[in-house]
């Protein structure tokens, strides 16, 4: 059934769709917490292998904890969908972003898996895809936090650049903890706050 809007039924339509993508957005608080924590733990569990333990498989932390993840978002996108969350345009928008950025992790470690690029290359791209991926979702959800998060994390990655390959491991350490976990963390509270 067709029905014709008036402008400013349109207009509150769109307003109205909007505002439920910036919710949905900010319901995804509780993931930016889980990738946070979890990658945050993995690139410091990375650091040690590599420079206390001189393990040549240190890197493995990042496949133990993406799966990890990917599990655990699963049963959160099943048990938020019988909650019945509606999927808008800018939710789908942001789905396409995170899964565009971890095919760009992918290929960047493929690249260097290759050796294509030095490994001491590897690091400070990652950050950087880091914060393209934070800043488009912080401008999305016009969400600060995100936007200086993502700022910060250019930042990190042209530092990360000229540090040695230890090192750079910690600055991915806090570049996650800038751009994920606290902003997740403050994104939880303001929406409990708001409940």
């Amino acid at each position: 059934m067709d029905k014709n809007f008036s402008n400013d039924e349109s207009l509150q339509l769109i307003k109205t769709m909007v505002d439920i993508s910036r919710q949905n957005l900010r319901n995804g608080g509780i993931y930016y917490i889980l990738y946070g924590s979890l990658f945050f733990v993995a690139s410091l569990v990375q650091y040690i292998l590599f420079s206390v333990y001189k393990s040549e498989r240190h890197w493995m932390t990042w496949i133990v904890a993406g799966i990890l993840a990917g599990f655990i978002a699963v049963l959160l996108k099943r048990k938020n969908s019988r909650a019945g969350s509606v999927i808008t345009y800018l939710t789908r928008l942001n789905r396409y972003l995170w899964i565009a950025f971890i095919v760009g992790i992918v290929f960047i470690a493929f690249l260097g898996f290759q050796q294509f690029i030095s490994y001491t290359q590897i690091n400070p791209l990652i950050i950087m895809l880091y914060g393209f991926a934070v800043f488009i979702t912080g401008g999305m959800l016009k969400f600060r936090v995100l936007i200086i998060g993502a700022v910060i994390a250019w930042i990190i990655a042209v530092i990360s650049a000229f540090q040695e390959y230890n090192i750079q491991m910690l600055l991915v350490s806090l570049t996650i903890l800038v751009s994920y976990l606290i902003p997740g963390l403050i994104l939880n509270y303001s929406k409990e706050r708001d409940a």
